[in-house]
């Protein structure tokens, strides 16, 4: 399963699934017990690894890491150039409460970044600010990758899309094309 964590009550949050080669979207509305929803999602069917869209840890000076002297990014969102947990703030601590929660259940959880993502498979189009008709193209150009799967239908938002490609990183990581930015001790990131 691949999620596009949201915000608490914004209703941004978006998971996609595969069942039996088929890919499902479910969009949360702003439930503030979206957390509880997913994890009925994720126990519904036999998911053992989740990938999340959202940064699962903190950098290493906080957990006293020797030679981490960071106090903003981890080194892989320098390498990736991805925005600092700490400006996201509440966001991050949402998503570390929500992997700890996984975590006691007994599911794995893998940090993903689908901005890195389009870079690395060269889609063309991708922006924070695609509209609905714009959707279609980029969808295509992902499932051009993901050839031994179909769609139930196109994503309907901006956040389906990224749930799409947090999937689809999932794939690449079951079947060894994954590359890995980070230090095991304090985060990484699977593209």
């Amino acid at each position: 399963m691949g999620i596009d964590l949201g915000g608490k009550s914004n209703g941004n949050t978006a998971a996609c699934y595969n069942e039996n080669s088929t890919l499902y979207f479910v969009q949360f509305g702003t439930s503030k017990n979206y957390h509880q929803s997913l994890v009925e999602l994720i126990n519904q069917y036999p998911i053992q690894t989740v990938f999340i869209d959202a940064p699962l840890s903190l950098p290493g000076v906080y957990s006293g890491l020797k030679g981490f002297t960071d106090f903003h990014k981890r080194q892989c969102d320098v390498r990736l150039k991805a925005m600092s947990p700490m400006f996201l703030g509440g966001f991050t601590a949402n998503a570390m409460a929500f992997n700890h929660q996984l975590k006691t259940q007994g599911v794995n959880t893998v940090e993903v970044y689908p901005k890195a993502l389009v870079e690395a498979l060269q889609l063309k189009g991708y922006s924070k600010k695609l509209t609905k008709k714009e959707l279609p193209a980029l969808t295509s150009q992902i499932m051009a990758y993901l050839t031994n799967y179909t769609l139930k239908a196109i994503p309907a938002s901006l956040h389906e899309l990224d749930a799409l490609l947090t999937w689809c990183s999932g794939y690449r990581y079951h079947t060894q094309l994954h590359k890995v930015y980070g230090h095991p001790k304090e985060g990484r990131i699977v593209v």
